[in-house]
């Protein structure tokens, strides 16, 4: 704009006033479009790009060590470590290729090359996609046929888990890494229910897993419902089920099993 406005006959210092630049620079502008027009009053130099710290082969393998192991399976000084963060991946690049890089550029590289810091995800290792299918047609079915005087309600137990908490590692984006587990852990009970079509919950933790503690929950949820006659209770645990077709009969309680391969094998 500034030339332009020379070029119509403006003073440079009247032609800076009007585009808020110096007068020094309309100086320099001006003789640049005389000797090259726009293509040299564009140009810009620019400064040649400095070698990597790491070659692209580096690059590549420290990709798949973050991707497929831990600081402990390679027995890494940092038995406790179960994911690659920065400090570990700094000591480990130097102890492997004697460069020294900082935690910011390696962090850089990691994104620049693909993975995403994202928490792991629990994956269910037994579990049967069939009987999975099964058990989402058989809800259905339950939630289009029940009259209204039942609600229909998902009951469960589960421990509270004494395994380590996921913590946050590098994966795939959009592929957070899947931790598997099966559900064997020594535990505090915890009884819930869920109603499946407002989700309204109950629970009730117990240190014990006996007839007389399930039965104290279902009874807190009946109280919770107290203008139905009729309650569908779905399940996993099949312990639960037997001792709901033996002694839940006063309840007005009816139970539907649901086969444990959809959880657990």
């Amino acid at each position: 704009m500034a030339v332009r406005l020379v070029m119509e006959g403006s003073l440079g210092k009247e032609a800076a006033s009007m585009v808020h630049v110096c007068r020094q620079t309309v100086s320099h502008y001006v003789p640049l479009f005389n000797e090259g027009g726009l293509e040299l009053l564009l140009h810009r130099d620019v400064a040649p790009l400095r070698e990597p710290f790491l070659t692209e082969k580096q690059q590549e393998e420290i990709k798949h060590l973050v991707l497929t192991t831990t600081p402990a399976e390679l027995g890494w000084d940092w038995d406790i470590a179960s994911a690659w963060n920065t400090k570990i991946l700094q000591s480990y690049v130097h102890h492997r290729y004697g460069i020294s890089i900082s935690r910011e550029a390696l962090r850089k590289l990691l994104h620049r090359t693909g993975p995403s810091w994202a928490r792991p995800t629990y994956t269910l290792a037994k579990g049967d996609p069939d009987q999975q299918k099964n058990f989402e047609r058989q809800m259905y079915l339950i939630k289009n046929v029940i009259g209204p005087d039942s609600v229909p309600l998902y009951i469960d137990e589960t421990p509270i888990r004494s395994y380590h908490v996921l913590r946050t590692t590098w994966s795939e984006v959009g592929h957070p890494k899947q931790v598997p587990k099966c559900g064997h852990h020594a535990h505090v009970s915890l009884f819930g229910t869920v109603n499946i079509h407002k989700g309204k919950t109950v629970l009730h933790q117990t240190t014990v897993t006996n007839t007389e503690t399930f039965l104290d929950f279902l009874r807190m949820a009946k109280e919770c419902y107290p203008d139905r006659s009729n309650y569908q209770c779905i399940s996993q645990g099949s312990w639960i089920i037997t001792i709901s077709f033996k002694l839940l009969h006063s309840l007005s309680t009816t139970c539907t099993n649901v086969p444990r391969e959809c959880y657990n094998a």
